[in-house]
This record gives C-alpha cells, sequence and structure tokens, in this order.
C-alpha cells in the first residue's frame, strides 16, 4: 500500500493523470477530495468495493493528499474488512458444524449468530458509506 502510493506519487504521476483525466470517476474523486477532504475521501474508498491498487495509485496524483493522512485513513478504513474476516475466521468451523445440522453448545451458536449479524452489519455500513442507498 505505501510502497505503490509512494512510487505511483514519484514516478507514474503524468501517465495516471492522463488516465484519470479519461474517466469521469477519477474525477468525482479529485472533486471529493476538493470539498470532503483527503482523510475522508480515502476513508470512504477503503471501505468501498474498488480495489485497493486503483486507490493507493489514484491518491498518489493529488498533491494534498499526504502520505500520513493515505496511511492513517487507509489502516481506519480497513479495519471493518478485518474485522469481518476475523469474525467469519474464528467461527467457520461452528458455521459448517450448524449448516451439517450437528448440535452446538447454546454458547457457541449464540457466538455464531452474533458474529454473523455483526459481520453482515459491518458489510451493510461498508455498503451504505460507498454508495448513496444509505444517505441520512
Amino acid at each position: 500500500m505505501a510502497m505503490a502510493f509512494l512510487l505511483a506519487r514519484a514516478f507514474l504521476k503524468p501517465y495516471i493523470l492522463r488516465f484519470m483525466n479519461r474517466y469521469r470517476y477519477t474525477q468525482a474523486v479529485l472533486l471529493s477530495i476538493r470539498k470532503a477532504g483527503a482523510f475522508k475521501t480515502v476513508l470512504v474508498l477503503r471501505l468501498s468495493p474498488v480495489p485497493y491498487t486503483i486507490i493507493n495509485v489514484v491518491m498518489a496524483v493529488p498533491e494534498n493528499v499526504g502520505f500520513a493522512t493515505f496511511m492513517v485513513a487507509s489502516v481506519i478504513g480497513k479495519q471493518p474488512e478485518l474485522v469481518v474476516g476475523v469474525i467469519f475466521g474464528r467461527n467457520l468451523q461452528g458455521i459448517a458444524d450448524m449448516l451439517r445440522g450437528e448440535s452446538l453448545p447454546a454458547s457457541q451458536l449464540a457466538v455464531n449468530l452474533v458474529s454473523l449479524f455483526a459481520a453482515l452489519l459491518f458489510l451493510g455500513a461498508g455498503f451504505c458509506s460507498s454508495s448513496h442507498h444509505c444517505q441520512v
């Protein structure tokens, strides 16, 4: 993440700018940086389904996206994905046992159901933050 950002900023900026000028979506990112700020834009992009490589490279172009801002927003924005992965990974065996119809202790069943609910909640929050479907 950091290396892609730094390399893109140092060596690929003219090529990335040419790419960005062709697509309205990348123009929207630049507008978002100007209006909402670099931190918020990087954070929301990390929560969205945009591939990380594209975010790393596109965020290297605007001068007002500093390296520290990029890194902090990226680390915070990756947390929901990591939590969901940990929740599913930790309870994968329990979920598989439930699907096979095996009986589980009530405590493990409760943990699995709460974990599944939390994972779906995080996925929904990520979807809402990256789209206009859930504006408050």
